[in-house]
């Protein structure tokens, strides 16, 4: 099971400050659908369209300070420092993507041309 180092109170303390440091670069915020989240204590999946590195945590955060959310974050993205402390001090879940371990291969691609 995972659980968030980040206790309640610190999440609401830092979903606070993000809401506030997100203000300096996001002129408008809209959250649509809120509604249709479930009460707390339930167990849910929330997706968001992706911005850039920590941006969707960030913001889903000051969604939903008083709940425990747990984010995924490429793997590839804890090599740098800062963001592998940000990221284990909030809980993120590292996570393998496919396309970070592919390699250039020997075949060649050939321009296929119909038949005449």
């Amino acid at each position: 099971e995972h659980t968030s180092l980040v206790s309640s109170a610190a999440a609401y303390a830092f979903a606070s400050y993000v809401r506030h440091l997100l203000a300096l670069y996001y002129t408008s915020i809209s959250i649509y659908g809120l509604s249709n989240v479930p009460p707390r204590g339930t167990p849910t999946i929330l997706v968001s369209n992706h911005r850039n590195l920590f941006v969707d945590g960030l913001m889903m955060s000051v969604v939903a300070p008083h709940r425990q959310v747990a984010f995924l974050v490429a793997e590839v993205s804890l090599r740098f420092p800062l963001m592998a402390k940000l990221a284990k001090l909030l809980g993120y879940i590292p996570v393998k993507r496919s396309q970070d371990s592919a390699t250039p291969g020997d075949g060649v691609i050939a321009e296929l041309r119909p038949l005449a």
